[in-house]
């Protein structure tokens, strides 16, 4: 388990080290845009190697419309 943290965090840091120097200096935005990005990213991946077991986007999203079938039906 601590080799598959430690291989999200390695991954993320690769990438954070050849993403920021093309980053523009002057635009702190995208600079905080990316790290809330690839933070995120890096939260789904460890959710996802801790619970494999976790339903995908796809039933998310059927149990999210499932009130709403009456609607597409017609």
């Amino acid at each position: 388990m601590v080799l598959k943290f430690a291989g999200v965090a390695l991954l993320l840091a690769l990438a954070a080290l050849h993403e920021w120097p093309k980053l523009k200096q002057g635009k702190p935005k995208e600079r905080r845009a990316y790290v809330l990005v690839s933070a995120f990213a890096g939260c789904l991946l460890l959710l996802v190697l801790c619970f494999p077991e976790l339903p995908g986007p796809n039933k998310w999203i059927v149990w999210l419309f499932k009130p709403m079938r009456w609607m597409l039906e017609q």
